[in-house]
């Protein structure tokens, strides 16, 4: 078998596999935006309840700046 063979043959297990995947877990796009939304959900969560403790970092700024004419 030469290297355009060998190479051929890899890719063709490649598209198989792939095939397999898709077929069992669905499309990535799909599965990268669900896993985007888990993360940010979490992130955005544990932000909400930081703030309910201590309040917005930036809200002293805000509503009192502090170089107000």
């Amino acid at each position: 078998m030469n290297n355009r063979e060998k190479w051929v043959s890899k890719a063709k297990q490649g598209v198989e596999e792939e095939r397999r995947r898709l077929e069992r877990d669905g499309p990535s796009l799909e599965r990268y935006r669900q896993t985007w939304l888990d993360e940010n959900r979490a992130a955005f969560a544990a932000q909400a309840e930081w703030q309910e403790r201590r309040g917005h970092p930036l809200a002293e700024i805000i509503t009192n700046p502090k170089d107000e004419p």
